[in-house]
């Protein structure tokens, strides 16, 4: 029996019924059984058996991820051949992600253009494409809600699809912009962009104290308005009620 079949083996157990843990809880039935259990160590059979469809995502409890168990959380589905799950997956990603273009869909799979471009004459009664700037997008027009009100404001987490998925996408800085031309550099966790009016205008970082705050730090562009830092403070306190908690915000100066 291999290393990743012997740690199934307590993940199974911990986890059956229903029961979700977290990384430390499995880490702890780790322990009992004389299994590495080491966070890092913990975290990468965890993946393992995430890749291998033993484990998945659970409920939140509080701000911390938990796992269950594949069997018991998503319903049996018929086998696909490829052709067909190929089609699944183009149209699950402009579904989920459109409009978006083929290379946007190609940069986070093993697809080539070619199955891309197959998959997508095969779904030309599902999916409608626009182009915009030379370029043609894709979506599914039974998902994209194009009347819903814009939000003017978002933090960004550090690795948010928002952000990142579109290749081509170049998100204009707000004038004063605390990095310059500088790129982020995405060095600490629990943070990520500030976007203002659809224009990257600055960064945050979140951390937590005991007394039960959320020191919510913001390093903004200097040209925002004070409507535009407003909207800001909001989005930050609605933050911090999403994990249970009363926002403290600082500003940081540039």
């Amino acid at each position: 029996m291999t290393g990743v079949q012997t740690c199934a083996l307590p993940i199974l157990d911990v986890l059956n019924g229903r029961q979700f843990q977290t990384a430390a809880a499995i880490g702890e039935r780790f322990a009992e059984v004389n299994l590495p259990a080491t966070g890092e160590t913990v975290r990468h059979l965890l993946l393992v058996a995430e890749l291998r469809g033993l484990v998945c995502s659970g409920p939140l409890q509080g701000s911390v991820h938990t796992y269950g168990l594949v069997d018991e959380l998503i319903a049996p589905t018929p086998p696909l051949d490829r052709d067909a799950a190929v089609r699944q997956l183009v149209h699950r990603f402009f579904g989920g992600h459109g409009p978006a273009s083929e290379h946007d869909l190609r940069r986070w799979t093993t697809l080539t253009l070619a199955e891309i471009r197959d998959a997508l004459a095969d779904l030309d009664d599902a999916l409608q494409s626009v182009t915009c700037d030379g370029m043609t997008l894709w979506f599914d027009p039974t998902l994209v809600d194009r009347s819903s009100p814009r939000r003017r404001v978002a933090l960004l987490p550090t690795f948010d699809e928002a952000y990142l998925t579109y290749r081509s996408v170049n998100v204009a800085r707000t004038p004063g912009h605390p990095h310059g031309d500088k790129p982020h550099t995405f060095a600490e966790a629990g943070g990520g962009v500030v976007i203002v009016d659809r224009c990257d205008a600055g960064w945050w970082k979140r951390t937590n104290r005991g007394s039960g705050a959320m020191v919510i730090r913001l390093g903004l562009a200097t040209s925002l308005d004070p409507e535009q830092r407003r909207l800001l403070a909001i989005e930050a306190v609605d933050l911090a009620a999403f994990f249970g908690r009363d926002a403290s915000i600082e500003l940081v100066d540039p």
